[in-house]
Formats: C-alpha cells, sequence, structure tokens
C-alpha cells in the first residue's frame, strides 16, 4: 500500500525533473554527492 501511494506522485513528478535532476527515483543524497565528488574532486 505504501508504494502504490508513492507511485502516484512519483509517475506525475518525475518526469518534470531533469536528467541530472537527483529528486527522480532511484536517486538521493547518496547520489548527488557522488556527483559532487566526481566533478570537484575531494579538498585533500
Amino acid at each position: 500500500m505504501k508504494e502504490a501511494i508513492g507511485m502516484v506522485p512519483e509517475s506525475i513528478y518525475d518526469p518534470e525533473f531533469p536528467d541530472t535532476s537527483h529528486f527522480r527515483s532511484g536517486r538521493g543524497c547518496h547520489s548527488a554527492l557522488r556527483w559532487i565528488k566526481e566533478e570537484w574532486g575531494t579538498s585533500r
């Protein structure tokens, strides 16, 4: 039930976000941090 409730907004809003957005399904703060590390490197 919980998954079904999440599917409705996801199907509406997911296409609105660009492919580079970390708010798309399957992405989140970890993918954003990984991208920052790859793009900018580490500060060490």
